[in-house]
């Protein structure tokens, strides 16, 4: 068989180098670690010795990759994905919609029609809505914020802001 120059490697060909150094950074620790100990004596002490080690590694011990934080610290200071809890009941929904032609948009919030004022210079204009409750943002199709308001339920009619719809006019797409 010819001579080849190709050499067999436990590691595979996409994980990065940094990970590999990492995991056996890892466990030449862990070598250590249980060199100082007292030889186990059954498969039970050894278990303790390493979850004992595992402990010590991941919550006590300083890591400089880490900025001398541990492992859990860096871990409980991440914020965490979490599903929605039963307790929320915002009602959300996307209403795809047309300013009229008082430059107005109509949505249903608490059994009533209300009214949301966009302005004459958006008569006409192809938007949509998305509401989560009482939040309502105006977006023009291209996904450009157009307003956001809070509907009060005491209000059937939500004007514009002072000074609103000069700066978002520019926003307006035909």
């Amino acid at each position: 068989m010819p001579h080849s120059h190709a050499r067999a490697s436990a590691a595979s060909s996409y994980a990065p180098l940094d990970k590999h150094r990492s995991i056996e950074r890892f466990h030449q620790t862990e070598k250590k670690f249980l060199a100082r100990q007292d030889p186990p004596r059954t498969l039970a002490q050894l278990h303790a010795q390493i979850d004992r080690f595992v402990a010590y590694y991941n919550t006590v011990r300083p890591h400089r990759s880490l900025k001398r934080k541990t492992p859990q610290e860096v871990y409980d200071a991440k914020v965490k994905a979490h599903p929605i809890t039963a307790g929320d009941d915002t009602h959300c929904r996307i209403r795809h919609d047309r300013v009229d032609w008082c430059g107005k948009l109509t949505i249903r919030y608490g059994g009533r029609l209300r009214h949301i004022g966009m302005g004459a210079p958006f008569k006409g204009l192809r938007v949509v809505m998305l509401v989560a409750d009482a939040e309502v943002r105006v977006l023009s199709t291209g996904g450009d914020l157009l307003r956001t308001v809070t509907l009060d339920p005491n209000l059937d009619y939500h004007p514009q802001t002072l000074g609103w719809a000069s700066t978002m006019s520019r926003h307006i797409i035909r």
